[in-house]
């Protein structure tokens, strides 16, 4: 990730400027800075831009601007719902990482309008009893992907989702999920 997307402009000596980042020159630390306000959604004191992830908070309309390249942690208890742009071909990708297992509802990825998923998500079998993997294939109007906490994901820190965009209303996805008695995460719940 190239740091200096984050500036705009030249800074002069004892000046700071920020956006997306905090950068003082060598006349200034944070402690000489006075009346800051930062506003919005603050993930980069947490995560640090660095680290290329974003929390998806209970809602989250993911955008190409913001959220194109990065992973986005599902990191709520009561579940993170993220809705995905339109798909038009871009080649762009989203990464979904559980980062919070939901312990009501459930963690949901979803399509908006009328596009729909294509691709293949593997489902590790939790059950101590035995290890297995299976696969589930998006069926022809699979429009979300559902972590429903028993089942079909949200069981185990770190499992993920990608989707790509790879033409008009179609997502690629791929994934690695876990789930006692693993069944499909796919349904057609937004069309």
């Amino acid at each position: 990730m190239n740091p200096a997307r984050w500036f705009t402009g030249l800074l002069t000596a004892g000046t700071a400027r920020a956006l997306k980042a905090l950068v003082t020159d060598a006349n200034k630390d944070l402690t000489g800075l006075r009346n800051n306000t930062i506003t919005g959604r603050n993930q980069w004191l947490t995560n640090g831009p660095s680290s290329g992830q974003i929390l998806a908070g209970a809602t989250l309309a993911v955008s190409a601007a913001l959220h194109a390249g990065r992973t986005i942690s599902l990191d709520q208890l009561a579940g993170s719902v993220c809705t995905l742009p339109a798909a038009t071909g871009t080649g762009n990708k989203y990464r979904f990482r559980v980062g919070v297992l939901a312990t009501s509802v459930s963690h949901k990825i979803q399509v908006t309008t009328t596009d729909v998923m294509r691709g293949i998500i593997l489902c590790l079998d939790s059950d101590l009893a035995t290890v297995n993997m299976f696969g589930f294939a998006a069926g022809a109007t699979a429009d979300t992907i559902t972590l429903d906490r028993t089942n079909t994901g949200s069981v185990t820190l770190g499992e993920w989702v990608e989707c790509e965009d790879v033409a008009t209303g179609i997502w690629q996805v791929s994934g690695v999920l876990s789930g006692a008695a693993p069944a499909t995460p796919f349904s057609a719940a937004v069309s």
